[in-house]
């Protein structure tokens, strides 16, 4: 049997239940016993943290304890709980609907035994009649025992990547289940692969069918946000005034949008997946990637330039066998002609 006892906690047993229904709806489980073994791992796990979207996802914290060695154990209440904005949303509260619950742990202390149950549901599905979701198995601490549920409708079509584990399958009523088991007894540092992608994640499942699907959604989401307002207008004839070229005119609104506006990192998935308004961004003069897409592309078209949106992922590769939303990070735009150049030239802004 190893020797974890250098370690400054150990995870016991993680446990994932995530159920989805037809129209969307979601809702997750997360369950968790873990042994904490130094003064490190008091302060590491002391106040737990767990984020959820206001705006589709209703949160709540089942239980956390402490139990002691002598077997008694110590309940954490609930005035213990707070509901906290996201450290981004303090910056620019209007960008985001993700919140976390912070959970002070009571009386915990080394060699106690922490249990915790989140759960959360769903208000409102992200996208109506799909549904999707990226899963990684705990690389970076100890992990005995890891496991993922998935249940989903028996009739419902959907796409699974798999890496290097096969789930276990059952069938109860109307409903497919499948369930990965995992473990982590050794942490591996990972090697320094300098300008190399991390593969996909473990697990991918989707509902969409094909990556034109992802795109119509996208588009759907994206179109109306790059209205050319008067305001936008305005702006695009005063960058541009006096130019001739569209090569001219694509690198002076280019040249706007990345130096002018504060860049607010809000990852795809995490924040909202609709940009806001080009007005918008352009009043506040700051945004994420998709929002200052969003602007570019809005002056651009002002301006007489085609430009389209690209999702990217700047940090994996992508598995183009499971269209998802979730593969993606980033938002780029991509001009067709190049602003003039004839071929197409691809912006980050």
């Amino acid at each position: 049997m190893k020797d974890y006892s250098k370690q400054a906690i150990v995870i016991q047993k993680f446990r994932t239940s995530i159920r989805f229904e037809n129209g969307g709806r979601e809702a997750r489980d997360i369950v968790a016993q873990i042994r904490v073994q130094s003064d490190a791992g008091v302060k590491q796990e002391g106040i737990l943290t767990f984020g959820y979207n206001r705006d589709t996802e209703q949160p709540r914290m089942v239980y956390v304890r402490a139990r002691k060695a002598d077997g008694t154990t110590v309940e954490t209440p609930q005035s213990n709980i707070q509901d906290m904005s996201s450290e981004i949303s303090r910056v620019a509260p209007i960008y985001t609907d993700y919140r976390e619950l912070q959970v002070a742990v009571k009386g915990l202390g080394v060699g106690d035994l922490l249990e915790y149950e989140f759960a959360a549901s769903a208000r409102a599905p992200l996208v109506p009649d799909q549904f999707f979701l990226s899963y990684d198995f705990e690389k970076t601490t100890v992990v005995l025992d890891e496991e993922l549920e998935v249940n989903v409708p028996k009739c419902r079509e959907i796409k699974i990547r798999s890496a290097n584990l096969s789930p276990q399958v059952r069938v109860e009523d109307d409903r497919r289940i499948y369930e990965w088991k995992s473990s982590n007894p050794q942490i591996v540092k990972a090697e320094d692969a300098a300008g190399s992608k991390l593969p996909p994640p473990a697990i991918l499942i989707s509902t969409f069918r094909t990556w034109d699907e992802v795109g119509k959604w996208w588009w759907g989401l994206e179109k109306e946000q790059v209205a050319v307002t008067p305001d936008v207008r305005a702006k695009a004839e005063e960058l541009t005034r006096g130019m001739t070229s569209q090569g001219a005119k694509a690198n002076a609104v280019y040249d706007y949008v990345a130096s002018r506006f504060r860049y607010i990192s809000i990852s795809l998935g995490i924040g909202r997946y609709q940009p806001h308004a080009a007005a918008e961004v352009l009043g506040n003069e700051y945004g994420d990637c998709k929002d200052k897409h969003t602007l570019l592309a809005a002056l651009l078209s002002a301006a007489g330039i085609e430009a389209y949106p690209a999702l990217v992922n700047t940090s994996r590769e992508v598995d183009a066998d499971v269209p998802s939303p979730a593969q993606f990070d980033h938002v780029v735009t991509v001009l067709p002609e190049g602003g003039g150049t004839g071929k197409a030239t691809w912006l980050d802004s």
